[in-house]
């Protein structure tokens, strides 16, 4: 596998041209992979670029803004199976959390922009190989506001139409917006990411008039900065977005991720939607990836190839994320099948 990195390979497969190979495009890979992709600490930003350039990517992602709301309101528990490893999983409360009145509101201990540093952006600027660029994965807007206030008395809160919940995502809205204005301002960035779990298997989580009136205003304002500078912008959701597709395309978006395959056709999106949305992702995170073989990863990573590459619009990447219990071996088998089978023009 010849380590050759170019963003351009990622915008010409943007705009819907075949460069000389399908790129990579997962945004997230756990910790503990990394360092097994390595053989040794990723524990500084040096090492972190190591890894996504030995990964054979094009770009090193990097989150902003609110990102782990569990983590942010200091809501955190230990897994027993990674305890062992050091290893911490996140939890929210389901049912009442650190908001749930307008006086826990004004007591909360919000942040600002400016308390989130833009050093390391710049750093990792400096330490980019030749060919690669920075991308961002930006903060959450409606998930925060349901784990600051608990899931069943957010839930509640939006059936009886409170304003509290008007308030927090407008607060939470404001603040990922001015994070992003401040690195885009400051910093080289060339794609973004929106990171925001809206749905879930069967359809969105709340009617689609309250993601309109709250949440998409905000999709929106960073979609308008996005297409002012010409960059790519993905939205990532888990879970079934097939009736919201046209939408966030009018709302700026030009690619999403991750097309969770037992939910979504992804053949039926790239024949509806053509040049109109890159895809990333649907490489099955349960299986092959957690539960399957280097065979069965290599097999399906040749699949969609075959299928959803040509033409160009199509990035290969897990139907979530590279978490830490997809075996090293499979996650290694995913990308060189992709250097195997993703050269154009594709025969397969």
């Amino acid at each position: 596998m010849r380590l050759n990195p170019d963003f351009n390979r990622v915008i010409a497969t943007f705009n819907h041209e075949e460069p000389d190979r399908v790129p990579l495009g997962d945004f997230a890979v756990d910790k503990e992979k990394k360092e097994e992709f390595l053989g040794k600490p990723v524990n500084d930003l040096q090492t972190e670029v190591e890894f996504w350039y030995k990964a054979g990517f094009d770009f090193v992602p990097m989150f902003a803004g609110i990102l782990e709301p569990a983590k942010s309101i200091g809501k955190t528990a230990f897994s027993k199976d990674e305890d062992k490893e050091g290893g911490v999983r996140e939890w929210a409360d389901e049912k009442k959390g650190l908001i749930t009145t307008d006086a826990e509101f004004e007591r909360f201990n919000w942040p600002s922009p400016e308390d989130y540093p833009l050093d390391k952006y710049k750093e990792v600027q400096s330490l980019l190989p030749k060919g690669m660029k920075l991308c961002v994965t930006m903060g959450k807007i409606y998930t925060p506001a349901w784990m600051l206030m608990g899931a069943e008395t957010f839930f509640m809160a939006v059936r009886q139409k409170s304003p509290l919940v008007e308030k927090l995502l407008d607060r939470i809205g404001r603040l990922q917006f001015a994070i992003y204005e401040r690195i885009l301002e400051s910093c080289d960035v060339r794609a973004v990411l929106s990171s925001d779990d809206i749905a879930h298997n069967a359809g969105l989580f709340v009617k689609p008039d309250f993601l309109r009136k709250h949440v998409f205003p905000w999709y929106k304002k960073i979609g308008d900065i996005c297409r002012d500078k010409r960059i790519p912008y993905v939205c990532h959701s888990d879970g079934k977005m097939t009736d919201i597709l046209d939408e966030l395309i009018e709302l700026g978006f030009n690619g999403i991720h991750p097309i969770q395959p037992n939910v979504m056709d992804i053949k039926e999106i790239k024949e509806k939607y053509g040049k109109k949305l890159t895809l990333l992702g649907n490489i099955n995170l349960e299986f092959p990836l957690s539960l399957g073989t280097p065979e069965d990863v290599r097999e399906e990573v040749r699949i969609r190839i075959k299928e959803i590459a040509p033409g160009g619009g199509y990035l290969v990447s897990s139907s979530n994320s590279i978490t830490s219990y997809v075996p090293i071996e499979n996650f290694k088998a995913m990308i060189e099948a992709v250097f195997e089978f993703g050269h154009y023009p594709i025969r397969l």
